[in-house]
């Protein structure tokens, strides 16, 4: 949030903050998830050589401690595949990237993670578009919309910049006499494009949500917004959950990019939506 509000030198602080914090810790997949925001982050300033140093260093480590492992380890191991491309497709390696990519989504198709699996179906898009697939490209696009759409994506669109804006107006120009919920979807994401410039320092503007799906967060999600909408802190909801605050940190920061809020009490709006019995029904499964 604070890099699309223009404060490019405070985002890469915290992230280093949150890593530092998760490497005392060996928290492993929250310190992943950083490096791979900071990867991204890097990579949008141009700066691929570090990227890419970042990359390498943990391509000795990370795939013996998660690669084909279950549980927790699979969002480990899609932050890594999410550095990892972005690195080679800014290096013009999009090919591999593909490689890398087929088998994880099949992985988070079949677990059922299906906000990972938008944001890689998205960039598993911009790989095959830079080899020239352009048709095969714009189906991972589709698959992309079809599962943010549910979960009322828009930053993690727009946070993709040029290459993702045209392929949504390729898609969109192909699907023009085809007024489906994607087509819609498309439309939102473009005006979303728009409003905040597609640039960092652009101004935010506040843009429609899309309407949401009652699956949107994982159980555990929910319980962290039920204790949010109780108006515990970080640190109660820590102590009810049993979880560290470093985690319930991580779980906020899902919630806020799933539903495309900016505060916990947007967030316990949306909540309210659906009502209660969502989170129970999510619990349940």
């Amino acid at each position: 949030m604070l890099w699309r509000d223009g404060e490019m030198g405070s985002a890469p602080a915290i992230l280093e903050d949150g890593r530092q914090a998760a490497v005392t810790r060996h928290w492993l997949r929250l310190k992943l998830a950083l490096d791979a925001e900071t990867v991204r982050l890097l990579l949008v300033e141009g700066n691929v050589a570090q990227a890419r140093q970042i990359a390498d260093e943990l391509s000795k480590s990370a795939p013996m401690m998660c690669e084909g492992r279950t549980g927790c380890a699979v969002d480990t191991w899609t932050s890594y595949c999410l550095l990892q491309a972005r690195v080679l497709i800014a290096g013009d390696r999009a090919d591999e990237a593909v490689t890398l990519f087929t088998p994880l989504l099949d992985t988070l198709a079949a677990t059922g993670r299906r906000y990972s699996e938008a944001v890689v179906s998205l960039l598993f898009s911009c790989a095959l578009a830079q080899c020239g697939a352009s048709e095969k490209a714009l189906g991972a696009l589709e698959r992309a919309l079809r599962l943010g759409r549910q979960s009322g994506m828009i930053n993690s669109f727009v946070d993709e910049g040029p290459p993702v804006r045209a392929l949504l107006q390729q898609f969109r120009f192909a699907s023009a006499n085809v007024p489906t919920a994607e087509t819609a979807y498309v439309d939102r994401l473009l005006t979303a494009f728009d409003a905040f410039g597609n640039s960092p320092a652009a101004s935010p503007t506040h843009v429609e949500a899309v309407p949401l799906s009652p699956d949107v967060l994982s159980a555990r999600e929910f319980e962290v917004l039920e204790c949010v909408a109780r108006g515990l802190s970080n640190k109660e909801i820590g102590r009810s959950l049993k979880l560290a605050p470093e985690t319930v940190k991580w779980h906020l920061k899902n919630i806020f990019e799933k539903l495309d809020v900016n505060s916990r009490i947007d967030a316990v709006a949306v909540q309210r939506v659906f009502g209660h019995g969502v989170g129970e029904r999510r619990a349940a499964m």
